[in-house]
């Protein structure tokens, strides 16, 4: 696609609501496009990655997108990867959007027992007094015997 093209904000229109990630090669000005944005992690959550950072900053923006793609949390500013929407939101698209999340809803029992019922090798993204929590590493590893790996050393020799 020519560089015209990437800049060109009705293409770009007619682009991202297929192909979100598209967003990658388009101009700065479409990467700081609201609306554009949107379209894109619409179709892409992953494609927040390629957002400006005032928009990894936009409430909204980041909700769809990590309802697309739990990952995409990674992609988050640190304000909203401490939000209870935006990882609670993240965390029901997908377990794994703990290893994003902050280090308080990391070590937030019932945040991580819901991560781990849809990802239970999240677990070695919980902190170290829930990787040492017997019931919740047992029920991850009843999920996944792999998670035992991210278990304490004292309930790993246990």
């Amino acid at each position: 696609i020519r560089i015209a093209l990437c800049n060109d904000q009705e293409f770009m229109r007619l682009v991202l609501p297929r192909a979100g990630d598209a967003l990658e090669i388009a101009g700065s000005v479409v990467k700081d496009d609201r609306d554009l944005v949107l379209c894109a992690v619409r179709s892409s959550g992953g494609a927040l990655r390629f957002a400006s950072n005032r928009l990894c900053d936009d409430k909204e923006v980041v909700m769809h997108a990590v309802q697309g793609a739990a990952v995409a949390l990674q992609f988050a500013s640190e304000r909203l990867r401490d939000d209870d929407d935006v990882v609670l939101s993240a965390l029901k698209s997908g377990g794994q959007a703990l290893a994003f999340a902050s280090a308080r809803f990391q070590d937030d029992r019932e945040v991580v027992a819901s991560a781990l019922s849809t990802a239970p090798r999240a677990l070695r993204f919980a902190s170290s007094r829930l990787r040492d929590h017997t019931q919740l590493v047992r029920y991850a590893v009843y999920r996944d015997g792999i998670a035992l790996r991210f278990a304490s050393d004292r309930l790993r020799d246990d």
